[in-house]
């Protein structure tokens, strides 16, 4: 009788083991969950982070910008907000909240035209004052919420990654101290970007 032998080399994308069911000869895949829902949970969490991040690049765009087309300026702010809003999950719901996606699908800036209008008035200088006017209130929409989301990025990763829920070991620890410092470092950049710089 022949015996063939096999090497097998794969390492699961979230760690694990191949192992071999001796009842039946079976080969079949351990998956560690915990790192799974590690990676997945921040993951999550650092999408909203970036897209956050985008946003108030945009505002910081508008904010140091000179040219007189502003109103495209700040309808891509509210496209991306409604962007996403289009690809929220339960994560985003829990925390960006249901103003958040009110907020931006409600929102657009019309361009005033000259016969709209009292002719004596400027209609450039007119339009200038309502941009800022939607600029302001988009500043003042995150400058109530930002500590709020920052709060509820933490608690979430707190809740949902636990010890009370898992029993992690040193390796899976060591992950999740690593992407815990991974949010953190960015939810502070985050901060400092809107505070400083919008």
């Amino acid at each position: 009788m022949n015996i063939k032998s096999y090497k097998i080399n794969y390492t699961p994308q979230y760690g694990g083991s191949i192992n071999i069911d001796p009842t039946n000869n079976e080969i079949f895949l351990s998956i560690n969950q915990n790192r799974q829902n590690i990676n997945k949970i921040s993951k999550e969490l650092l999408n909203i982070i970036e897209n956050l991040d985008r946003l108030f690049t945009l505002l910081i765009r508008y904010k140091s910008s000179n040219k007189s087309d502003k109103r495209n300026m700040l309808n891509d702010i509210y496209d991306l907000g409604k962007k996403i809003t289009k690809n929220k999950n339960e994560t985003t719901d829990s925390i960006l909240g249901k103003d958040f996606y009110s907020y931006f699908m409600s929102s657009s800036v019309k361009k005033i035209k000259k016969i709209d209008i009292h002719e004596i008035l400027d209609v450039d200088s007119v339009n200038k004052d309502r941009y800022d006017f939607y600029f302001n209130e988009i500043k003042e929409f995150f400058n109530v919420r930002i500590e709020i989301y920052m709060e509820k990025i933490n608690r979430l990763f707190d809740i949902k990654l636990s010890n009370r829920l898992y029993k992690f070991n040193n390796s899976d620890k060591n992950l999740l101290e690593s992407k815990y410092y991974d949010i953190n470092f960015n939810l502070n950049n985050l901060y400092k970007k809107f505070k400083n710089s919008i």
